[in-house]
């Protein structure tokens, strides 16, 4: 229980106010959290110009992604949702553009630094960016289920601190110390932790799927489900035409352009010339194949006259 002698500076809107804890005076603030030794320490590293990066790990649904954006924000109170990546190429746009010592949120980073694809240049390069980071000061928190989810080099090379969540919005924290004189890397614990949920203050929902104001929600919170859910559907959509494209390995061109002729008819468009075209779209959607080898179809029959396409048709119609 948090006694009115402990408060030494009261907390006034954004601004952080200061208490005592245990005879240590630290930040605090009922709206962001409460800053603990671990804040302190981190804020030391940053204006030491020492990297921070830290990972937060932990059971799906246990609000990684929530407290690693909550703590970011208690230690820059500038921090928005601008601060968030979840691509690559955002990644880098802010390592270029943000001021130094701003902190970066990289959400859901196996992604663009999984250990299954640490031979891409992406990847490569990612490894790199985070290697001269210290340069910029910008600190790097990761939440993730597993850092054995991450790049070899990054997880035991890269990363300083764990935070291990083991409730929503608590977390025991530890030192990542990788061995001078051996292929592995030490864990000390530095303290228990306890994060205030993101933006609890503002919002009692626990889930924002199901809310009905999302769409015009403004809470930081809001905007990163928006935000997440848009990157998601455009990564379903690249999964998608990876695993088509996996099938059409087993489908030769000449196979593709048979099933392509039992719907020929519906490739045609007349323009507003009374041109006939054929959509390289409608051809994707009809025989479910890629985009890449739905223009490659297209380019086929579009130099195709009519009379060829059908005598074409005929041949495949003998052939069933």
């Amino acid at each position: 229980m948090l006694k009115s002698e402990d408060i030494l500076v009261e907390a006034r809107g954004k601004d952080l106010g200061w208490r005592r804890i245990k005879g240590s005076v630290v930040p605090f603030s009922s709206a962001l959290g409460v800053g603990q030794y671990f804040s302190n320490l981190i804020r030391k590293r940053i204006n030491q110009q020492k990297p921070s990066n830290i990972i937060f790990c932990g059971e799906a649904g246990i609000s990684k992604s929530y407290s690693a954006i909550s703590f970011a924000r208690f230690l820059d109170r500038k921090f928005s949702i601008k601060n968030v990546a979840m691509t690559y190429p955002e990644f880098m746009k802010l390592m270029i553009n943000l001021k130094q010592g701003e902190i970066i949120v990289l959400d859901e980073p196996e992604y663009i630094a999984g250990h299954r694809e640490w031979y891409k240049s992406q990847n490569q390069a990612l490894v790199a960016t985070m290697r001269s980071g210290r340069f910029k000061v910008h600190p790097v928190f990761l939440p993730v289920i597993n850092k054995r989810l991450l790049d070899k080099v990054v997880r035991e090379n890269l990363l300083q601190f764990m935070v291990n969540m083991t409730d929503r919005g608590e977390a025991d924290v530890y030192k990542l110390m990788p061995s001078p004189f051996q292929d592995k890397t030490y864990n000390k614990f530095v303290c228990k932790l306890k994060i205030e949920m993101l933006d609890v203050s503002k919002c009692q929902r626990t889930w924002c799927y199901d809310c009905e104001d999302l769409d015009e929600c403004q809470l930081l919170r809001g905007l990163y489900e928006k935000k997440r859910q848009r990157v998601q559907e455009e990564r379903y959509k690249q999964d998608l035409d990876k695993s088509q494209q996996e099938e059409q390995r087993r489908i030769t061109f000449e196979q593709w352009l048979d099933l392509a002729f039992e719907h020929i008819d519906d490739f045609y468009y007349e323009t507003s010339s009374g041109k006939e075209k054929i959509s390289a779209e409608k051809i994707q959607i009809l025989l479910g194949c890629s985009a890449t080898m739905a223009q490659r179809l297209r380019q086929t029959l579009k130099t195709m006259s009519r009379e060829e396409v059908e005598l074409l048709i005929e041949k495949y119609q003998e052939r069933r």
